[in-house]
């Protein structure tokens, strides 16, 4: 999960404080989330090859290797979005990899809640989300949870 957290003043960015957290090791999942969490060791043991014997070789993921590629990773991107300082070079693989594209989502905002179709962001990071009545919003602050949308508390 990645959670983000940022202090703004006069339409700027003042800092950004991101956190991100990635299940490893981790075997068992509350019951609540257990469909559908996993962690790296689970996935790399459900792509492991058996060998000549029959035998599966299960390889153990290094949280060492995984922060390194995380920390390159964001610095790959980050370059991108300093070239042009918002996400115009990163919007078509960002919506490409939008895990809930064209899927059900509950924006939570001050306004008041609502549920639509999450179409995919803009250059600046706002989602636009298109609502039962057909009608597309442009969500820039608030919140967008699919929590109690697929089962997820």
């Amino acid at each position: 999960g990645i959670l983000c957290e940022m202090e703004a003043s006069h339409n700027q960015a003042d800092y950004v404080i991101i956190g991100i957290g990635v299940n490893v090791h981790q075997r068992e999942f509350p019951e609540e989330i257990r469909e559908i969490a996993t962690s790296v060791d689970l996935e790399l043991e459900a792509s492991s090859h058996r060998d000549m014997d029959g035998n599966v070789n299960h390889a153990k993921a290094s949280r060492q290797a995984i922060d390194h590629q995380i920390w390159r990773e964001f610095l790959r991107l980050y370059q991108k979005f300093k070239e042009t300082e918002d996400l115009t070079l990163l919007l078509e693989e960002y919506n490409q990899r939008l895990i809930n594209r064209n899927k059900t989502v509950r924006v939570l905002n001050p306004k008041g809640e609502y549920e639509g179709t999450s179409l995919g962001i803009d250059a600046q990071g706002n989602l636009f989300v298109q609502k039962k009545d057909d009608s597309i919003v442009k969500v820039d602050s608030g919140e967008v949870s699919v929590r109690g949308v697929y089962g997820y508390v």
